[in-house]
């Protein structure tokens, strides 16, 4: 169904979700030719993290620094959902795709592209907004379309987490598995996951933007991110979210363990290999999160000094100084 050239999605009629589960995924990373663009993000009803907020990341806590509030602390974890129908009126429901309960999904406006068929009480728990456009389709005699206006994709992602609950590895979109990624994918899969974390936030899916980040987090213990990698990313971060906040807390510890491990003359850090002249309010999400790094690393060698036992934050061969990022940091609180 996910086949080369996004085959499920251009031939005619509509293609019941149910199918989905038994398709053929074969080459998607190769077969998104926009991967690397960059579109803009909405930002309304967006809310910035204030400064307050990542200052609170400085506060010692019974288990080292960190705020004093749940949600750092809250994993990725998806909260009992409940829908309106019976056993056997879901059943009903899945042998009659042209009620009112299915919905087609288009993830974007062309019309040539063949929509997928998502029952209606899925969607409506996913996200708020989704019940909220649906609702007002309702009002505007088209109930059962919904269009999200983004890339393939975002939207492959997007549906594998909603039946699986749980964000696709790079193995997961051709079914072979490979210990080993090689740079050009991983990076591919990295600016999938930052589009589809924003894509996330437009929506308001918390729990797939926390377990987003932590597919992320897991990449970058893989190897070092690439500097055109990270400058994409960055572009398509929204300027003071979460996200960019995490790419450049990244971005700074890394260059410090590179400092500190000890770099050839030739050798330039991330914060000089970025091109950031794309990246909107790059200048002032840096500083601040700078002045943080700063405040944390002075608060790390403090509790070194007086000798607790913090070495489980630092990378092996680091000596004492600023904590490894970690995904649950970056969290957005959910409920």
């Amino acid at each position: 169904m996910i086949a080369n050239n996004n085959t499920y999605l251009t031939s005619a009629g509509a293609t019941s979700i149910l199918e989905l589960s038994g398709s053929n995924t074969s080459g998607i990373l190769n077969s998104i030719d926009t991967i690397f663009a960059v579109g803009p993000t909405s930002t309304a009803n967006m809310q910035a993290p204030s400064s307050d907020s990542l200052y609170s990341l400085l506060t010692p806590c019974d288990n080292g620094l960190g705020p004093h509030d749940n949600h750092s602390r809250v994993q990725p974890h998806h909260a009992e959902r409940r829908t309106n129908e019976t056993a056997f009126e879901l059943l009903r429901v899945l042998r009659a795709p042209e009620t009112y309960k299915f919905v087609h999904v288009h993830y974007s406006r062309e019309r040539t592209e063949r929509p997928l068929l998502i029952c209606r009480s899925i969607l409506m728990r996913t996200s708020p907004l989704f019940a909220a456009d649906l609702n007002r389709h309702c009002l505007l005699n088209d109930p059962n379309t919904l269009y999200l206006d983004t890339e393939f994709s975002v939207f492959v992602i997007l549906v594998y987490w909603m039946f699986h609950q749980q964000v696709p590895k790079p193995q997961d979109f051709d079914g072979e598995y490979t210990e080993v990624v090689d740079e050009d994918d991983r990076g591919s899969y990295q600016i999938m996951l930052v589009k589809s974390w924003a894509f996330a936030e437009k929506w308001s899916i918390l729990d797939l933007q926390n377990a987003i980040m932590e597919n992320l987090f897991s990449t970058f213990s893989e190897a070092a991110i690439d500097a055109d990698v990270l400058s994409t990313c960055l572009q398509i971060s929204r300027r003071d979210s979460t996200m960019r906040f995490a790419l450049i807390g990244y971005m700074l510890w890394s260059d410090e363990v590179q400092e500190q491990i000890g770099l050839s003359e030739a050798e330039d850090v991330l914060a000089d290999l970025v091109d950031i002249s794309r990246v909107d309010g790059f200048e002032e999400n840096f500083l601040l999160a700078a002045e943080v790094f700063d405040l944390k690393g002075r608060e790390l060698d403090r509790l070194s000094a007086m000798n607790v036992d913090n070495t489980q934050t630092y990378v092996v061969g680091v000596p004492a100084g600023r904590e490894r990022p970690r995904a649950e940091r970056y969290f957005v609180p959910l409920g």
